[in-house]
Order: structure tokens, then sequence, then C-alpha cells
């Protein structure tokens, strides 16, 4: 999609709107049978799983428990998802690229916001230009509108900087991955 090698160097919507299920077991673990259009973020698997457990997370949480009250018919959300500039080419890419691709030009962390219908990649390449979508009239991101809906982005570009600027989780620094988690990761196609 996109022109892009292989799946995890963009934000396209092809990699982010992906379907998430919930089954549980009848008895232990029910789970009403449903299905909703909500966007989900990664940060919502956490609170969604403890509460099918019927266990409530500790602290202040900005995700939403899918299963519970917080979800909101009709409800708008603003999203982020981020590429984040911490990654090698895998080794199954490198062999199927033409030659002389080094995969460089992935090597840059990429943000997105989406409010209401709009959504905004920043890159942190300068040669990489800002790109703005209508994702209710282009659910492809096919037109670019950055030039012609500039105080939209701007307003999107301020959101990205705020996020950018957030403390990140470096899981090195909070005990790091085991080895077999590693190899785990790195058997489906992510890891270092």
């Amino acid at each position: 999609e996109h022109g892009m090698l292989d799946h995890r160097y963009s934000l396209s919507e092809e990699l982010l709107r992906v379907p998430f299920v919930i089954w549980g077991s009848e008895k232990l673990y029910p789970v009403t049978p449903g299905r909703s259009d909500f966007p989900a973020m990664n940060i919502d698997v956490f609170p969604t799983i403890l509460s099918a457990a019927d266990e409530k997370p500790v602290g202040e949480q900005v995700a939403i428990d899918l299963l519970g009250t917080g979800v909101v018919a009709g409800e708008k959300r603003v999203r982020f998802a981020e590429f984040p500039n911490d990654f090698e080419i895998p080794r199954d890419v490198r062999t199927v690229a033409p030659d002389g691709w080094s995969g460089k030009s992935f090597a840059r962390r990429l943000i997105s916001v989406v409010a209401d219908d709009f959504k905004l990649v920043v890159s942190e390449s300068p040669s990489e230009a800002l790109r703005l979508y209508n994702l209710a009239t282009d659910p492809e991101c096919d037109l670019d509108l950055y030039s012609l809906q500039s105080s939209i982005a701007l307003d999107l570009e301020a959101l990205c900087e705020l996020y950018a600027s957030r403390e990140s989780y470096d899981p090195v620094e909070r005990g790091g991955r085991s080895e077999l988690e590693q190899d785990r990761l790195g058997a489906i196609g992510y890891g270092e």
C-alpha cells in the first residue's frame, strides 16, 4: 500500500485499522456478543482485558475499557499512532528489496493524529512533508489536503508536538525484554 515495502514503515490506515476481537469463556469471562465501530487504540487493550477478568486498573487511566461504559455511541476521540525510529530493516525485507535499496528513508519517527475526520501524519525527516487527509471523504488517504486545509493542519500539528514531548516508554529502562520475548517478537517480524 502507498508504495511501501513490507507492512511496518508507515502509519497508513491499512496498518492502523485492524480488528480487535475479544472472546471470553461463558463461565469464567463472559463477554456480551456485539460489534462496535468505536476507534480503539493499543492503550485500550489492557483495561479491556482487566474488565473481562472483572478487575480494575490501578491509578489514573487515559485508556478506555472497550467492554465498559467508557465507550459512548457517536463519541469522537483524538487518536495517536507512532512509528518509532528504533528499528533495523529485517533480513527478510533486505533479501527481496531492489539492488541498492538501503531502507534509510524509513529510519525516521512518524506520528499521526486523528481528530474528527482529519488525519495528520508528521515525520521527523525534513525531506518528508506533513500530510493531511479527510478520512470521511478519502479513507484510503490518497489526496493530501495539507496545503488546502492549513488551519486544521496547524491545530493537528500542535497536538502531535504535544504527543511527541511526552515521556516515552523504554523497555530497557523498565527491565527490558527477556531473550524468549525478543525471540518471539523477532519470529513474527517485530523486535530488534
